[in-house]
Protein backbone atom coordinates (compact mmCIF):
# COMPACT_ATOMS: atom_id res chain seq x y z
CA UNK A 1 0.00 0.00 0.00
CA UNK A 2 1.63 3.53 -0.63
CA UNK A 3 1.68 5.94 2.09
CA UNK A 4 0.26 9.20 1.21
CA UNK A 5 3.21 11.96 0.22
CA UNK A 6 4.56 14.04 2.53
CA UNK A 7 4.42 17.38 1.04
CA UNK A 8 6.74 19.91 3.01
CA UNK A 9 4.95 23.13 3.06
CA UNK A 10 2.40 20.72 4.83
CA UNK A 11 5.08 19.70 7.25
CA UNK A 12 5.87 23.63 7.78
CA UNK A 13 2.34 24.77 8.20
CA UNK A 14 1.81 21.68 10.76
CA UNK A 15 5.17 22.49 12.63
CA UNK A 16 4.08 25.66 13.33
CA UNK A 17 7.18 26.90 11.32
CA UNK A 18 5.19 28.60 8.47
CA UNK A 19 2.00 30.02 8.39
CA UNK A 20 -0.71 28.99 6.07
CA UNK A 21 -1.07 32.51 4.57
CA UNK A 22 2.69 32.43 3.46
CA UNK A 23 2.57 28.86 2.40
CA UNK A 24 -0.47 30.01 0.13
CA UNK A 25 1.11 32.96 -1.09
CA UNK A 26 4.38 30.87 -1.56
CA UNK A 27 2.29 28.24 -3.73
CA UNK A 28 1.11 30.87 -5.48
CA UNK A 29 4.54 32.28 -6.81
CA UNK A 30 6.15 28.73 -7.67
CA UNK A 31 2.90 28.10 -10.06
CA UNK A 32 3.40 31.31 -11.35
CA UNK A 33 7.11 30.95 -12.08
CA UNK A 34 7.70 27.35 -12.35
CA UNK A 35 10.13 27.78 -9.19
CA UNK A 36 10.51 25.40 -6.32
CA UNK A 37 8.52 25.61 -3.46
CA UNK A 38 11.59 25.62 -1.02
CA UNK A 39 13.35 28.38 -2.90
CA UNK A 40 10.36 30.49 -2.99
CA UNK A 41 9.64 30.27 0.41
CA UNK A 42 13.54 30.70 1.41
CA UNK A 43 13.68 34.27 -1.70
CA UNK A 44 10.33 35.66 -0.37
CA UNK A 45 12.06 35.97 3.64
CA UNK A 46 8.90 33.09 4.87
CA UNK A 47 11.18 30.35 5.72
CA UNK A 48 15.72 30.38 6.35
CA UNK A 49 18.04 28.51 4.62
CA UNK A 50 18.46 26.13 7.70
CA UNK A 51 14.88 25.79 7.99
CA UNK A 52 14.54 24.74 4.92
CA UNK A 53 17.27 21.92 5.21
CA UNK A 54 15.84 20.65 8.20
CA UNK A 55 12.20 20.31 6.95
CA UNK A 56 13.67 18.56 3.69
CA UNK A 57 15.67 16.53 5.85
CA UNK A 58 12.18 15.35 8.46
CA UNK A 59 10.59 14.50 4.65
CA UNK A 60 12.99 12.05 3.79
CA UNK A 61 13.31 10.61 6.98
CA UNK A 62 9.43 10.21 7.20
CA UNK A 63 9.07 8.87 3.99
CA UNK A 64 11.82 6.20 4.72
CA UNK A 65 9.60 5.68 7.76
CA UNK A 66 12.61 6.18 9.99
CA UNK A 67 10.83 8.85 12.05
CA UNK A 68 7.17 8.68 12.63
CA UNK A 69 5.54 11.98 11.13
CA UNK A 70 4.39 12.90 14.88
CA UNK A 71 7.57 13.01 16.02
CA UNK A 72 9.02 14.61 13.09
CA UNK A 73 6.76 17.44 13.71
CA UNK A 74 8.16 18.43 16.87
CA UNK A 75 11.82 17.71 16.16
CA UNK A 76 11.10 20.07 12.88
CA UNK A 77 10.09 22.81 15.25
CA UNK A 78 12.93 22.62 17.41
CA UNK A 79 15.49 22.41 14.90
CA UNK A 80 13.73 25.09 13.37
CA UNK A 81 13.61 27.28 16.47
CA UNK A 82 16.83 26.42 18.02
CA UNK A 83 18.87 26.12 14.43
CA UNK A 84 20.22 23.18 15.65
CA UNK A 85 19.85 19.67 13.07
CA UNK A 86 17.06 17.30 12.53
CA UNK A 87 18.66 14.63 14.22
CA UNK A 88 20.23 16.81 17.06
CA UNK A 89 16.72 17.40 17.77
CA UNK A 90 15.49 14.23 17.62
CA UNK A 91 18.25 13.25 20.02
CA UNK A 92 16.90 16.36 22.40
CA UNK A 93 13.22 14.31 22.36
CA UNK A 94 14.96 11.13 23.29
CA UNK A 95 14.50 9.71 19.41
CA UNK A 96 17.33 7.19 19.07
CA UNK A 97 18.15 5.40 15.48
CA UNK A 98 17.59 2.05 15.05
CA UNK A 99 20.45 0.19 14.07
CA UNK A 100 18.35 -1.84 11.42
CA UNK A 101 17.24 1.01 10.05
CA UNK A 102 17.16 1.12 6.27
CA UNK A 103 16.99 4.47 4.20
CA UNK A 104 16.15 5.12 0.50
CA UNK A 105 17.55 8.16 -0.59
CA UNK A 106 18.37 8.78 -4.22
CA UNK A 107 22.00 9.76 -3.69
CA UNK A 108 22.85 6.31 -1.41
CA UNK A 109 21.02 4.70 -4.05
CA UNK A 110 22.89 5.50 -7.28
CA UNK A 111 26.23 5.56 -5.49
CA UNK A 112 25.64 1.62 -4.35
CA UNK A 113 24.16 0.85 -7.32
CA UNK A 114 27.94 2.36 -9.01
CA UNK A 115 25.79 4.87 -11.04
CA UNK A 116 27.57 8.05 -9.95
CA UNK A 117 30.75 8.03 -7.52
CA UNK A 118 30.97 9.54 -4.29
CA UNK A 119 32.56 12.33 -4.99
CA UNK A 120 30.18 13.25 -7.64
CA UNK A 121 27.66 12.72 -5.02
CA UNK A 122 29.59 14.86 -2.66
CA UNK A 123 29.72 17.65 -4.84
CA UNK A 124 25.68 17.32 -6.00
CA UNK A 125 24.62 16.84 -2.46
CA UNK A 126 26.45 20.59 -1.16
CA UNK A 127 25.28 22.20 -4.50
CA UNK A 128 21.60 20.63 -3.41
CA UNK A 129 21.95 22.20 -0.22
CA UNK A 130 23.18 25.17 -0.81
CA UNK A 131 20.41 25.76 -3.65
CA UNK A 132 17.68 23.82 -2.21
CA UNK A 133 17.13 22.33 -5.50
CA UNK A 134 16.76 18.62 -5.11
CA UNK A 135 19.45 16.49 -5.68
CA UNK A 136 17.85 14.90 -9.16
CA UNK A 137 17.71 17.72 -10.53
CA UNK A 138 21.47 18.76 -9.66
CA UNK A 139 22.19 15.17 -11.25
CA UNK A 140 20.51 15.90 -14.41
CA UNK A 141 22.03 19.68 -14.55
CA UNK A 142 25.45 18.83 -14.01
CA UNK A 143 25.11 15.68 -16.87
CA UNK A 144 26.04 13.06 -13.87
CA UNK A 145 23.13 10.87 -15.00
CA UNK A 146 20.12 11.56 -17.80
CA UNK A 147 16.87 11.76 -17.50
CA UNK A 148 16.07 7.78 -17.40
CA UNK A 149 18.44 6.71 -15.46
CA UNK A 150 16.94 9.41 -13.07
CA UNK A 151 13.26 8.35 -13.40
CA UNK A 152 14.05 4.98 -13.03
CA UNK A 153 16.17 5.24 -9.75
CA UNK A 154 13.27 7.73 -8.39
CA UNK A 155 11.02 4.78 -9.12
CA UNK A 156 13.14 2.17 -7.14
CA UNK A 157 13.47 4.61 -4.01
CA UNK A 158 9.50 4.73 -4.22
CA UNK A 159 9.37 1.25 -4.26
CA UNK A 160 11.46 0.67 -1.11
CA UNK A 161 9.87 3.07 0.76
CA UNK A 162 6.77 1.39 0.00
CA UNK A 163 7.75 -1.69 1.42
CA UNK A 164 7.80 -3.33 -2.33
CA UNK A 165 11.43 -4.06 -2.78
CA UNK A 166 13.81 -4.35 -0.64
CA UNK A 167 16.80 -1.41 -1.04
CA UNK A 168 19.20 -4.12 -2.17
CA UNK A 169 16.94 -5.54 -4.68
CA UNK A 170 16.70 -1.54 -5.84
CA UNK A 171 20.41 -1.02 -5.78
CA UNK A 172 20.63 -4.34 -8.11
CA UNK A 173 18.14 -3.22 -10.58
CA UNK A 174 19.67 0.39 -11.00
CA UNK A 175 22.88 -1.33 -11.24
CA UNK A 176 21.67 -3.47 -14.16
CA UNK A 177 19.25 -0.78 -15.94
CA UNK A 178 20.81 -0.31 -19.00
CA UNK A 179 24.47 1.58 -19.47
CA UNK A 180 23.92 3.50 -22.65
CA UNK A 181 21.48 5.66 -20.90
CA UNK A 182 23.92 6.69 -17.90
CA UNK A 183 25.69 9.69 -18.81
CA UNK A 184 29.68 9.29 -19.67
CA UNK A 185 32.10 11.72 -18.61
CA UNK A 186 34.36 13.12 -21.43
Amino acid sequence: MEAKPVRLGELLTAAGVLRREDLNEAVQIANDTGQLIGKVLVMSGYLSKHALQVALNAQSLIRDKVVAPDLALVALAVAANQEISFEDALHQLGWVRKKETVTAKLGELLSAAGVIESSELEKALKKSEDTGQPLGSILLKSKVIDDAVLLFALDQQAAVRDGIVSREDAIRLIAAAPKNSRVTSP
